[in-house]
């Protein structure tokens, strides 16, 4: 099985080990910014996986190394400039509270000095790689969970979702309603299945109890 293409914010904010509301706070402050689209509200609906590797450098970076939030704000810039930069040749050193940033092609660093020997290193091949794994259990559901839709107290603000996921039916629903394919959606989200897409696909909103 692959993973996701897409996360919801509950799955990124427990994959990237920050709490939801800690995650909206960056997000109005314009700290942390998803690669995705923004619903009306001027929230993300969907994460990338580069946008959870991101959010975890910068918890870890705020949270183990004190990183004051502008100087974040650099680190999440940087990243976007540089998208197309594969993580595992992204390098970040912190010294002195000051983040600097450098890719194995052009050894780009942060306002054009090198870190002091002391800095402490920031691996985000390793964050990339754990977070991977964390992804792929997270996306095993049992058999008999296919096609099954419901809602729990506490999960995804008790909206309808596929069982043993926390993927909104709504979301999916809205995909197919779209135009997009049933091949697409488990492209995007591998841990549906085509039962699933059948099961949104006859979704009402009253049909869950």
């Amino acid at each position: 099985m692959g993973l996701p293409r897409y996360y919801t914010r509950e799955q990124a904010a427990r994959l990237a080990q920050i709490r939801p509301d800690r995650l909206r706070r960056w997000e109005r402050s314009g700290l942390f910014q998803s690669e995705t689209a923004w619903d009306q509200n001027g929230r993300p609906t969907v994460y990338t996986f580069r946008d959870l590797v991101t959010l975890r450098a910068l918890v870890l970076l705020r949270d183990r190394h004190h990183v004051a939030p502008r100087e974040l704000r650099r680190v999440t810039e940087w990243l976007r400039r540089h998208r197309d930069l594969p993580l595992s040749a992204v390098r970040f050193s912190v010294s002195g509270r000051r983040v600097f940033f450098s890719d194995a092609v052009d050894q780009v660093t942060r306002a054009g000095a090198h870190p002091e020997q002391t800095a402490a290193h920031l691996d985000l091949a390793a964050i990339e790689a754990d977070i991977a794994r964390k992804a792929e259990v997270l996306g095993r559901r049992a058999p008999e969970a296919s096609g099954r839709i419901v809602r729990h107290r506490g999960v995804v603000h008790a909206q309808p979702v596929f069982d043993e996921t926390r993927i909104p039916v709504a979301l999916v629903r809205r995909m197919i309603e779209e135009g997009r394919s049933p091949d697409e959606i488990l492209a995007l989200f591998p841990s549906l299945t085509r039962r699933d897409i059948d099961a949104a696909r006859q979704w009402t909103s009253a049909g869950v109890a």
